[in-house]
């Protein structure tokens, strides 16, 4: 069966979710622009579960963080146009394909938000490292956001598995 193909308008709060993730796009490029010239030639580019650095590499490897982070959010904010691809919990007809198309955009926007929160902590976490030799989040802040991911996950898990049709 051929799922329905719609046009979905984004609700407010879908806008607030994508701006608050550009702003951390655009806070992590400034932060990459700002601090470059500043950092040291080498920085740490790998961290133990307590937070401290036990490689270190060359600070030309810094611009992978904004770069990777802003091609990650670029594609979710593109795949977030088709969810008539996506793979669901249930069966996708008619009277179902709007409620569980706007479940299923709205989590992979919560995702996007999440991963740009993650990539601007991260590297704000090399600078800090960098610059004064302590951590600043160190393994706090990787819970926080696996938390949160886990959290939004059951929330869509529930919302999506119930039949909005009955």
């Amino acid at each position: 069966m051929k799922r329905p193909v719609l046009k979905l308008t984004p609700k407010p709060m879908d806008y607030i979710i994508q701006l608050i993730t550009w702003c951390f796009l655009l806070f992590l490029w400034s932060l990459f622009f700002y601090y470059y010239g500043i950092l040291p030639d080498e920085i740490p580019v790998h961290f133990d579960f307590g937070g401290h650095p036990d490689q270190y590499g060359s600070k030309a490897i810094l611009i992978s963080l904004p770069l990777l982070a802003t091609l990650l959010v670029a594609g979710i904010s593109v795949l977030v146009r088709f969810p008539h691809y996506f793979n669901y919990l249930v069966e996708i007809t008619q009277e179902n394909a709007r409620i569980q198309y706007t479940y299923a955009t709205r989590l992979l926007r919560f995702i996007s938000l999440l991963l740009a929160l993650l990539f601007t902590a991260i590297f704000y976490e090399v600078i800090y490292v960098s610059l004064y030799r302590q951590a600043f989040f160190g393994w706090i802040i990787l819970v926080v956001v696996l938390g949160l991911l886990l959290a939004m996950m059951i929330v869509y898990f529930i919302n999506a598995s119930k039949d909005p049709t009955n």
